[in-house]
């Protein structure tokens, strides 16, 4: 993972402040005095080398980040590294460490050099293992943060499906209906409509639902349309799951299939509608016939948000697709 540009930043910004301080420090514990001059000339001369260290030093925990997980272990293999970094520009670059002290006999290999430069390099080194946490985090906190909104868009988007005024307006001429020509059916259609709603707001919080209950709500919802369609709609529900079953699915999602097989197809009873759903126990299996519709107006956002909301689980929906049938593969979420 690459550390962005922004984060790059203020670690060269934390850096140079940290290369003030120590050559400051430094240059105090040697003259007795502070001495901006030989301060700013040794941090002038020094900053191009450190950065050059810090660019270095964030490819090494990039690369150890990706291969050593245990953060003990990197750190005592990023101060091996460090020292002898060290020790490499130090022999390159003695000619000017020389140069830029006002002492004759000044020896950069002195462990007085050394060690406080190996020390300014692992705390580098520590500060880029800190950033590219805080960016991890960060990472994580934003990837939260859109998952979450994508299933609040997901879930609103099944409500307003459930709740808009076509399927209100044909739930109610149905009931209607029923009410003078089946009281018995009319009361069972009303309670099957109250238990899809009932779904729909206990679990609108939810990312994932036990497929006990997701078929539940689907075989509800297929009773509403079959009451509706009479024998224009058949549906085939070749599954057979107890509330032991521990698999779990995304709310609404196999319902979902179901309702975009309804709303692109013809239904009637000189062309029925027929519906299959098979249970494959890693995916369920959402088969209808083609029989499309002149005119059905469809952005795709359904199965959109539904692979936004598998992703999180590294699922993905399929769907096949040929002259004679539709079908589409809704993944299933083992319970961890």
């Amino acid at each position: 993972m690459a550390m962005n540009k922004k984060a790059f930043t203020w670690l060269i910004l934390f850096v140079t402040i940290i290369l003030f301080w120590s050559i400051s420090l430094f240059v105090m514990l040697i003259r007795k005095e502070y001495d901006f001059y030989m301060v700013f000339r040794n941090f002038i001369v020094n900053l191009p080398i450190v950065i050059c260290m810090t660019i270095f030093n964030v490819k090494i925990v990039s690369e150890l980040r990706k291969r050593i997980s245990n953060l003990p272990v990197r750190y005592i293999i990023e101060a091996g590294l460090s020292l002898g970094l060290i020790l490499l520009i130090l022999f390159l670059t003695q000619p000017v460490n020389i140069s830029t002290t006002d002492y004759e006999d000044f020896d950069p290999f002195q462990w007085k050099v050394i060690i406080p430069a190996s020390f300014l390099n692992f705390m580098i080194i520590i500060l880029v293992e800190s950033f590219y946490y805080h960016d991890h985090v960060t990472r994580m906190i934003q990837e939260q943060a859109r998952l979450n909104q994508e299933k609040a868009e997901f879930q609103l988007m099944a409500l307003k499906n459930q709740v808009n005024p076509h399927f209100l307006f044909n739930s109610l001429n149905v009931l209607s209906s029923l009410t003078y020509q089946s009281p018995d059916t009319a009361n069972r259609f009303t309670k099957k409509l109250a238990q899809i709603y009932r779904y729909l707001l206990d679990n609108s919080s939810s990312r994932v639902v036990p497929l006990h209950d997701e078929l539940t709500f689907v075989n509800n919802y297929i009773y509403l349309q079959q009451i509706r369609f009479q024998k224009g709609l058949q549906v085939i529900v070749k599954i057979n799951v107890t509330e032991s079953d521990k698999r779990q699915v995304i709310p609404t999602s196999i319902q979902m299939a179901v309702e975009n097989a309804i709303k692109h197809n013809t239904c009637s009873s000189r062309l029925p509608l027929c519906i299959t759903i098979e249970d494959h126990v890693d995916y369920i299996l959402v088969e209808n016939n083609l029989q499309l519709k002149s005119q059905v107006t469809s952005h795709g956002t359904g199965h959109q948000n539904l692979n936004k909301q598998l992703s999180y689980y590294q699922k993905e929906l399929q769907i096949i697709t040929d002259r004679n049938n539709y079908k589409v593969m809704i993944p299933v979420i083992p319970l961890k």
